[in-house]
């Protein structure tokens, strides 16, 4: 899965339909249809502090 985030989410399906497009075409054939490109549901005020806390609790 590949998650988009922050203020490029809200082009919506202007920028998800070419990104998903241009992704399969890309894709070693073995992957194609198999990855999920997904918007983030976190809030942006929530992903900097979950994401520094991911970092602490992996070292």
């Amino acid at each position: 899965m590949i998650v988009l985030f922050g203020g490029v989410i809200k082009a919506g399906d202007y920028i998800m339909k070419p990104t998903k497009e241009h992704m399969e075409k890309n894709l070693l054939p073995i992957f194609q249809d198999k990855v999920k490109l997904v918007f983030s549901e976190l809030k942006e005020a929530d992903a900097a502090i979950l994401g520094a806390s991911a970092l602490v609790w992996e070292q």
